[in-house]
């Protein structure tokens, strides 16, 4: 298989993590991000970066950094999302309340 077969599909796979990934983040299963901003956005980068003939071309990894860096982004802030809704969302917790969503169990307290 040539480079630019093996480039492509990890362009194209990279392509659809991102639009896995913004799909995600719009907090909907079957959105159509097709006509989203970012989507439209990152797609016309894409083309920009199209190797041809005709014209001087960009740096061969370049648009494969981008499209890393932006699933990078979008995964990254989806992790966070989660983690700070599961920790930080709910407010002030007893010392059972943290102790139980962290794994852990309180010793029972003692009464004379």
């Amino acid at each position: 298989m040539s480079s630019a077969v093996v480039r492509f599909t990890e362009s194209l796979k990279l392509l659809r993590n991102i639009s896995h990934e913004l799909r995600k983040a719009l907090n909907k299963d079957n959105v159509n991000v097709k006509n989203n901003d970012m989507m439209v956005y990152i797609v016309d980068q894409y083309r920009r970066h199209d190797t041809t003939d005709q014209r001087v071309c960009r740096p061969t990894h370049e648009l494969q950094h981008m499209a890393d860096t932006y699933h990078s982004y979008l995964n990254s802030s989806r992790h966070y999302r989660q983690i700070y809704d599961q920790f930080y969302s709910k407010g002030e917790l007893t010392a059972d309340q943290t102790a139980h969503m962290l794994g852990f169990k309180m010793p029972e307290k003692y009464e004379k």
